[in-house]
């Protein structure tokens, strides 16, 4: 753990700065944020918590909430802390896990509301590019295909809209052992 954490404060230049970025004890290990620092996890979720306390109703078309959905989503570059892994650590585990989950929804349903809100809006390109992104994410989701599948035919692309059916049939029976609801 010590060689990993050194290796860390070099790569982010921790031991450099004025002010050390971690705080490091016996018993943790803490990221010392100031007004200088910038988190991908905290800008993510800025973004979503702003987007959800703004006053109008969900599924409404509303271009300020869009950009920040859209900023969220493309902060979101695969799962937290996805390479990262402590042997005999079951407590991070678990708090990574959990803090996995929790960011997966999140995204999932940002993309779910980006691509009602383009919907709305008459955009079924950038509507159908959320969709995509969601069924790709959440495979098992119903919801997403659904949503494709709209788009697509709306679009005048039944035979995809058909095609996507089938697509999310075969995915609902291989992992489940389910048919569509």
């Amino acid at each position: 753990l010590r060689q990993a954490l050194s290796g860390v404060r070099k790569s982010i230049g921790d031991r450099e700065s004025g002010s050390p970025f971690l705080e490091i004890s016996d018993a943790a290990i803490q990221f010392r944020r100031s007004p200088d620092s910038w988190l991908d996890v905290d800008a993510f979720r800025f973004n979503l918590i702003a987007s959800r306390e703004h006053t109008h109703p969900r599924g409404k078309a509303c271009l300020e909430c869009a950009q920040r959905l859209e900023t969220a989503v493309e902060l979101y570059k695969g799962e937290f802390m996805q390479e990262f892994f402590l042997p005999d650590c079951q407590a991070l585990q678990e708090w990574i896990l959990l803090s996995r989950e929790q960011q997966h929804r999140m995204l999932v349903s940002a993309l779910q509301e980006l691509s009602e809100t383009y919907q709305n809006l008459g955009d079924y390109e950038t509507a159908q590019r959320h969709a995509w992104r969601m069924v790709n994410v959440a495979p098992i989701e119903e919801s997403g295909h659904r949503q494709l599948m709209y788009l697509l035919a709306m679009s005048g692309r039944r035979s995809a809209a058909l095609a996507q059916y089938q697509t999310l049939r075969r995915i609902l029976y291989e992992e489940l052992n389910v048919d569509p609801s």
